[in-house]
């Protein structure tokens, strides 16, 4: 009787420890709002989109520049402020994805995906526009943000090539 217990027992808890890991996560779900971005720290929907780049699975637009402005807000905290401009009119806002990782090289770098997550109707009719990015808040680790070099990778296929770097130094 102890022995059928004791397995019924081991049952029960292996399988409750792997029910967790069994759950699948909603990449979509889980992210920081801003006025005109969402900001996600995942490492599976960073790679799941670079992917999707290469494919010409995200939506079109240009990396106008990226500026590195140390105190902007009241607070303090520093701002990544990006300018993005598209040929098209779009209803929707960007995802801006970190990955997590930072590459431990001199300066060390953090890489930032981002992609637009929206729809656009065709109609030709040229609209810029400027996110900003408390990377204090967003990183987590204010040295962290003064002392590395943020690439911001472009999450549309045909401007692959117009990542921006930038750093606070």
């Amino acid at each position: 009787m102890k022995t059928c217990v004791f397995i019924f027992l081991c049952v029960v808890f292996c399988t409750a420890g792997c029910n967790h890991e069994l759950e699948k996560k909603d990449l979509d779900t889980d992210g920081f709002k801003g006025e005109n971005f969402t900001f996600y720290s995942d490492k599976d929907l960073f790679e799941q989109s670079f992917l999707r780049r290469s494919v010409g699975g995200n939506n079109e637009f240009s990396i106008v520049k990226v500026d590195a402005v140390k105190d902007y807000f009241s607070n303090g905290d520093d701002a990544l402020v990006v300018t993005t401009s598209r040929s098209t009119v779009c209803e929707g806002d960007f995802k801006v994805i970190w990955d997590g990782s930072v590459m431990e090289s001199y300066p060390r770098r953090i890489n930032l995906f981002l992609q637009w997550n929206g729809t656009c109707n065709g109609s030709t009719s040229p609209s810029e526009d400027v996110l900003v990015l408390n990377i204090n808040e967003l990183i987590g680790d204010n040295a962290l943000s003064e002392n590395s070099v943020f690439s911001v990778i472009n999450g549309s296929v045909s401007h692959h090539g117009n990542d921006q770097d930038v750093s606070f130094n």
